[in-house]
């Protein structure tokens, strides 16, 4: 016979003789029948369980067959049985609580990629999330509400209610007039920053360009508080800002690019810009200003 004797009983209900016994588990929802006959002889009656069950007034999901299946077992073998499941309600369908998708990267994990030769390039971090104004975001996915049971008493078993979520517009963000998606106001990079939604048309870096930070491809104006190392390729569609050095690396911007700290190129490396070229020296560069340049000390 098919037992649960993993399920928690709630409480019992036992015969006059305490040879039956019927369990309710703790949800309401199964009720376990238990026999353990003391007296060989013992005949047992299906009607006695019934007379229980209704007394009880259990009236969802009785397994009548499997009652008699239990009763005949227990008088041809007189060995006793342990919580049989007679009667079953309707368990709490659950339901599906809502969610943000977002289509841009939150996580800031380093994503190497190859190129069609299988190499992978350790400068090519891939951690921007570029967007361009009009991109959508995020989205609110509707999620799918929870189905109240029933007990094996007929009482309703209603499911505790879903936590809702809401789209966290931030700067440079738009939201929809049903609150339902959000779209980037500007081109930049999307992030997440305190739960919001949130673009920027900068990106910072806050110390030098090298191993740690990669080459950046970005879709707005970079601003490096360091310098750039040797190797490394800075792209932007707006304008560079760089505090320090540029040594031997690549830069590209659609505007115009400032180097305080100057330009050594060491013969390799190249610096194209859109717009005007500021820097204060320039040794061994190769250089491509499509605007004006203006360099404070030495070509």
């Amino acid at each position: 016979m098919d037992s649960a004797h993993a399920e928690k009983v709630r409480f019992t209900i036992d015969n006059d003789t305490q040879e039956i016994s019927i369990g309710i588990s703790e949800d309401g929802i199964k009720a376990f029948l238990s026999i353990n006959p003391s007296i060989s002889a013992r005949s047992f009656d299906p009607r006695e369980i019934f007379e229980m069950i209704e007394d009880e007034r259990i009236i969802v999901g009785v397994k009548r067959r499997q009652i008699q299946k239990a009763i005949d077992e227990v008088n041809r073998t007189l060995r006793p049985i342990r919580d049989v499941v007679i009667a079953i309600g309707t368990p709490i369908l659950k339901g599906q609580e809502p969610y943000i998708q977002y289509h841009f990267r939150t996580d800031r994990q380093v994503s190497f990629s190859e190129d069609e030769t299988g190499k992978v390039d350790f400068k090519d971090l891939g951690n921007i999330s570029n967007v361009n104004q009009g991109d959508l975001l995020a989205e609110r996915i509707e999620g799918t509400p929870a189905i109240s049971g029933t007990d094996v008493y007929g009482k309703t078993l209603e499911p505790e209610p879903l936590p809702d979520v809401s789209l966290q517009p931030g700067a440079h963000v738009t939201l929809s007039e049903d609150e339902q998606r959000c779209y980037a106001a500007e081109d930049g990079q999307a992030y997440l920053k305190n739960h919001k939604v949130t673009v920027s048309a900068i990106h910072e870096v806050a110390g030098d360009v090298d191993l740690n930070v990669g080459n950046i491809d970005f879709n707005g104006s970079i601003k490096v508080s360091g310098s750039v190392l040797g190797g490394f390729v800075l792209k932007a569609k707006g304008n560079i800002t760089i505090a320090g050095l540029v040594e031997g690396a690549t830069l590209e911007a659609g505007g115009s690019i400032v180097i305080k700290g100057g330009i050594k190129g060491a013969e390799r490396g190249k610096i194209t810009c859109g717009g005007d070229l500021i820097t204060t020296f320039i040794e061994s560069g190769d250089v491509l200003c499509r605007g004006n340049m203006f360099i404070e000390s030495s070509i």
